[in-house]
């Protein structure tokens, strides 16, 4: 599908200046511009000027690892902002399309700070759904770590 193509919204000041940051450059921010291995670049970009140390040139790899080994206070704030934003969408996913049986999370950067993800106010945001925060606390949330899911699902359609 084409859901990363769906609107950013901030739901704080720090993501509201993100989303400025990024509105001036591009004219529209979407979902894909913050929760990508891009958005993340795009988060830590946006941080740096609202901190007014741009630093350019970061990749999200790099920003990952120096989040992860705390040698870089902004590369944390990073990271934090992008689980958080994450933990949002996801809720606002589980919610539209009524995912009872949970809602599973794939890509090539999650894999690399599960535990970090699972400090992080993922799944606060998640169930932060108003008078629906109870249905969402319910609803399950995983990460496929598996490097080839699309090649396994497309195996056991075969299978059975």
């Amino acid at each position: 599908s084409e859901g990363g193509h769906a609107s950013f919204h901030p739901h704080d000041e720090i993501e509201a200046y993100v989303a400025d940051f990024l509105l001036r450059e591009k004219g529209f921010v979407c979902i894909e511009d913050v929760l990508s291995g891009q958005g993340l670049e795009n988060i830590y970009r946006a941080l740096s000027a609202r901190a007014l140390t741009l630093e350019l040139g970061l990749t999200a790899e790099s920003i990952t690892r120096q989040a992860l080994d705390n040698s870089n206070g902004l590369a944390l704030q990073t990271l934090h902002t992008f689980c958080a934003i994450l933990g949002s969408f996801a809720g606002d996913i589980a919610l539209t399309l009524g995912a009872r049986g949970g809602v599973y999370l794939a890509g090539g950067i999650l894999p690399r700070f599960l535990a970090f993800l699972e400090r992080s106010a993922f799944r606060t945001r998640f169930e932060a759904k108003g008078s629906y925060r109870s249905y969402a606390a319910e609803i399950g949330s995983y990460v496929i770590i598996n490097k080839q899911p699309g090649l396994m699902g497309a195996a056991t359609y075969f299978r059975d």
